[in-house]
């Protein structure tokens, strides 16, 4: 079973905009046009391990549709950092950094193996969503990333249900570790689901579907005074591009574009 609520928006997030990529620009090069060097990145690849988890999340969705990503990171000028399962390592310092890996920002680059690139920045101050990094390094008993880490090689291999993680309340990995990040930091990323139930379409959803939710949130911290030296990220509405180049499935235009919304 998935929990969850609907935000009852009738149009998507205006400040969530498509980029168009240009003909052969990499998706570094995407960013840099973009100007944003920090946020959210959402990217969806073209292996068969993120064409297995792109289809693992289509049960959240309204029409069935494969999601149009696999995988999530904190974006900053120089890296990416994630749970990436394709590049777990030794498994013993893997579970030590509860699954936190730092990667260069080119390892992304190639819209071959990753068509679709989205960056989004739900905060105005996004620098206590890093700091929040050492606490979900050491964090294990807050979330468990190995633990969620086999659950989902589990479901890649075949071994169980594709989507059984998600149904259990298991997120995947990358997107759970984003999430916590900005929890840490006082921002809650995928209101409309289940925080423990966390993959890189809920994220998607929530930046366009519940823009009231988030301009509420960000008229509370106002007046609460939250400052930047407070520890705590300001929220504010999600603003970010994207570019999809991939969609294994015909664009929907229907304004119940999924079960998010």
């Amino acid at each position: 079973m998935f929990a969850m609520r609907h935000s009852g928006a009738r149009a998507p997030n205006k400040q969530v905009r498509e980029a168009k990529p240009r003909r052969g620009e990499g998706n570094v090069a995407w960013l840099k046009r973009t100007e944003m060097s920090q946020g959210v990145l959402l990217v969806g690849g073209t292996a068969l391990t993120d064409f297995r988890l792109r289809v693992a999340q289509s049960r959240l969705r309204s029409d069935l549709t494969p999601s149009h990503w696999s995988g999530a990171a904190l974006l900053t000028a120089t890296e990416v950092v994630t749970v990436a399962l394709d590049s777990i390592g030794d498994p013993g310092g893997f579970a030590a950094r509860n699954g936190v890996t730092r990667l260069p920002l080119d390892r992304y680059d190639d819209p071959a193996e990753f068509p679709n690139v989205c960056v989004l920045l739900f905060s105005s101050t996004f620098q206590p969503v890093l700091d929040a990094l050492d606490d979900v390094v050491a964090g294990r008993a807050v979330l468990d990333v190995p633990a969620l880490t086999a659950a989902w090689l589990s479901a890649i291999w075949g071994v169980s249900d594709l989507d059984e993680p998600l149904r259990e309340g298991r997120g995947i990995p990358s997107a759970a570790l984003v999430e916590l990040s900005h929890a840490i930091a006082g921002i809650e990323l995928t209101p409309g689901l289940e925080s423990t139930s966390s993959c890189p379409d809920a994220i998607w959803q929530s930046a366009r579907w519940w823009t009231d939710y988030y301009r509420e949130t960000a008229a509370i911290a106002m007046r609460a005074g939250v400052r930047p030296d407070s520890g705590h990220a300001q929220p504010s509405v999600p603003a970010g591009f994207f570019a999809i180049r991939s969609r294994l499935a015909p664009p929907q235009t229907s304004a119940a574009e999924v079960a998010l919304k």
